[in-house]
């Protein structure tokens, strides 16, 4: 054999097996790469599957409609005159002008159910309740027109924060008021996530 080839043989064969080696080596690791991958997207969804079961449901059979909550907070509780100031919802109120939805009375919401007059149109109500408190008549509040799960409703704005929405029905109409101050933006995209889990079973 050529003494020529026989000094590089050697050198040929380690650079193989490194080039083996490297080979081997980025597949381990890219295929330990995609097993992680793998587990941080079921985590991902283990953990939106929590946050969507973290809810609780008001429910309410008189009027024949619902919506979720957040279940960290405490139950649709009616304000009264005697101690403790309060009692839990029924799920049979037909006409209350405030059911406190939270904590407390800084950072929650209020839904309102009330009976509504024959004729009686949503831009009506949304005159009577929102527009009576903007200053000289001058318009602050934005609505806009909203359907969910197949009802009529306005959903209201405020220095482009989402403040209430209103639906309507035959008999009623059902508000609710995001009650958190203005400057607190955290909670926005809890409330749409209230105001697209509302069903009614009367319409």
């Amino acid at each position: 054999m050529n003494r020529k080839l026989l000094f590089f043989l050697p050198i040929l064969l380690f650079l193989v097996g490194v080039d083996v080696w490297g080979g081997v080596n980025f597949i381990s690791r890219k295929a330990s790469s995609t097993t992680e991958s793998a587990k941080n997207k079921i985590a991902s969804a283990e953990s939106t599957k929590s946050k969507t079961t973290s809810w609780a449901t008001y429910k309410n059979t008189v009027v024949g409609f619902e919506f979720s909550y957040l279940s960290s907070y405490k139950k649709p509780r009616v304000p009264t005159n005697t101690p403790p100031y309060e009692a839990v919802a029924t799920g049979k109120e037909d006409n209350v002008s405030a059911l406190l939805i939270g904590d407390d009375a800084e950072k929650g919401y209020v839904l309102s159910i009330l009976l509504r007059e024959k004729n009686y149109s949503l831009n009506d109500y949304f005159t009577a309740s929102l527009a009576l408190v903007e200053e000289k008549g001058k318009s602050s509040f934005k609505k806009t027109s909203v359907t969910i799960d197949g009802v009529a409703g306005l959903k209201v704005s405020l220095v482009g924060k989402t403040t209430n929405v209103i639906f309507m029905t035959k008999s009623h109409f059902i508000e609710l008021h995001n009650h958190t101050p203005l400057p607190e933006e955290s909670n926005e995209s809890e409330f749409t996530s209230m105001i697209n889990s509302f069903k009614f079973t009367i319409k």
